[in-house]
């Protein structure tokens, strides 16, 4: 028997003292092969070997069987590399199958995955723009089947079901990977589906969307802080959350989820400076925590936050003036600051901010007067104008602004009736011009708007009882009903509409007891409706 030590592991100490003295250098008649791994592992004959053969004893080297054993060592090693060889190229054939599957696999998926993308934004973009995010419905249903179908590898599964084992390290971590990216995209999806639900008037289901996304997106920046884009749809999550919040009247949610998405924006346009879409979105962050500040009645803080956000769209805008969005958004910052200061009644300063957004506007839709959300925006700036207008006495320039708006709305409605929010702008500024009418005691053209502003509230809110905002809208427009018939002397009437008015605040009251808003507005109609009944 000649044994063969690879890498030297006969003379290892390690070896039990009986090989040791087996194999004792002083004892000629022994024979060992020494080989490296290299060779034995490619199945060659060192030329080490061949040397210590050819030094064998003589004795062994004449004798027959001596030859007939180097003969069987180098059969054993042919056969040796024969057999690796064989198994190097199975393995290597299968390697290339697996990684040819899982190519197309990948392939195939991203295919997918670009569609679904096409779906969700720019097919919604699109279908939002003509007033058809109805068709969306199904969409979205297919984007849930997509992602909520547990599949083979590589393909689509549960969100947070765990990756698919591989056979080694590196793919754990292929598939780890891969179930991030798709995680994201899942979240991101569902802020799609939020942003259509909402739209649709479907609160509580949009809400639902948003906190998932949340979840999901919150969880892959906690497995990876540094990740900016992870991070960004993060805080897209938080406005979102926060928008549904403030709409429910939860001022202190709504105030938490955009605080957390404005600190994640300051990180990210703190590291990159000079990143115009991050600073951008820090602008947007301004502006969501500043409209909870000013529903909150924090003035002075929300104030501080509206020009911070009008600073940076400045800069963005002077930076490349033919940019469309940089100067939308400049317009929405300067009505920003006419919001506020309506809030604060300083009339003056809201008409100037909200003249300079509308100038802005009128520009940029007069480019494309079939963009139905330029046209929705430009019907906006009106109303905020005519707001600014009657609060300071200018009934004429008040007339024209809500006039103008209403025009702009009732066609965007009349292409589609379906679009709860295009409904809920249009009864708004029906209310601001009987607001006008009511002031010149114009009483028959204010019940006319009047009558349209309740008769809209009340279609709004039966298809979507839960939401607080258009609820309170509705016992506003009763109440200010209520008002026409009591300077009409129709106090019977009056009383009626004050009371329906008073049953809903009640019940909104009730469900959020913090809202001072709401709170005032009961104590109101109260006192109306005891003095009436005197």
């Amino acid at each position: 028997m000649i044994p063969i030590s690879v890498g030297g592991a006969i003379l290892d100490a390690a070896m039990s003292g009986e090989m040791q003295q087996w194999l004792h250098l002083q004892n000629k008649d022994r024979i060992w092969l020494d080989e490296s791994p290299d060779a034995a592992e490619h199945g060659m004959v060192s030329d080490t070997v061949v040397e210590r053969l050819a030094m064998a004893p003589a004795r062994y080297r004449s004798n027959v069987r001596w030859r007939w054993i180097v003969r069987a060592v180098v059969v054993s090693l042919t056969v040796l590399a024969i057999a690796l060889g064989v198994s190097t190229k199975v393995a290597n054939d299968a390697r290339k199958r697996a990684d040819g599957e899982r190519k197309l696999a990948d392939d195939a998926r991203g295919r997918a995955e670009g569609l679904v993308q096409y779906m969700l934004f720019d097919l919604s973009n699109k279908l939002k723009a003509i007033g058809r995010l109805d068709l969306m419905d199904g969409v979205n249903g297919k984007v849930k089947d997509y992602y909520g179908k547990p599949t083979g590898k590589g393909g689509p599964g549960k969100t947070g079901s765990g990756t698919q084992e591989a056979d080694s390290g590196f793919g754990k971590a292929d598939r780890a990977t891969q179930q991030m990216v798709m995680d994201y995209d899942r979240a991101a999806s569902l802020v799609s589906e939020g942003d259509t639900l909402l739209a649709e008037g479907k609160r509580a289901e949009a809400r639902r969307a948003y906190a998932r996304s949340f979840e999901i997106t919150g969880r892959l920046v906690q497995a990876d802080p540094n990740n900016a884009e992870w991070m960004t749809e993060l805080a897209v999550t938080n406005d979102r959350l926060g928008d549904v919040e403030k709409m429910a009247g939860s001022l202190e949610k709504a105030q938490k989820a955009c605080e957390q998405g404005l600190a994640l924006r300051q990180r990210l346009s703190q590291a990159r400076p000079n990143r115009s879409d991050w600073q951008r979105n820090l602008w947007v962050s301004y502006n969501k925590l500043s409209d909870v500040l000013a529903a909150k009645g924090e003035v002075a803080l929300a104030r501080k936050r509206i020009q911070q956000g009008l600073a940076i769209a400045k800069s963005l805008a002077a930076a490349d003036s033919k940019d469309t969005i940089r100067q939308l958004d400049l317009a929405a910052s300067y009505e920003k600051v006419g919001q506020l200061e309506m809030k604060a009644r300083k009339f003056d300063a809201a008409n100037h901010g909200f003249a300079q957004g509308l100038r802005i506007r009128q520009a940029v839709a007069s480019t494309n007067p079939r963009d139905a959300l330029l046209q929705r925006d430009l019907a906006m700036s009106n109303r905020e104008l005519g707001d600014a207008a009657a609060g300071a006495g200018d009934a004429v320039l008040a007339r024209q602004a809500y006039e103008r708006g209403i025009a702009i709305m009732k066609e965007l409605t009349g292409a589609d009736p379906s679009n709860a929010a295009w409904q809920h702008d249009l009864g708004g500024m029906y209310v601001g011009l009987g607001d006008v009418e009511l002031n010149a005691r114009h009483l028959e053209a204010a019940a006319e708007d009047f009558g349209k502003a309740v008769d809209i509230g009340k279609q709004l809110t039966a298809g979507d009882p839960d939401n607080d905002e258009w609820q309170g809208d509705l016992a506003v427009n009763y109440e200010r009903f209520g008002v026409l018939l009591e300077l009409n002397g129709e106090i019977g009437k009056a009383l009626m509409f004050y009371e329906a008015g008073r049953t809903i605040s009640e019940r909104l009251l009730q469900r959020n007891p913090s809202n001072q808003v709401w709170k005032s507005d009961l104590e109101w109609v109260d006192r109306k409706i005891v003095k009436l009944k005197q």
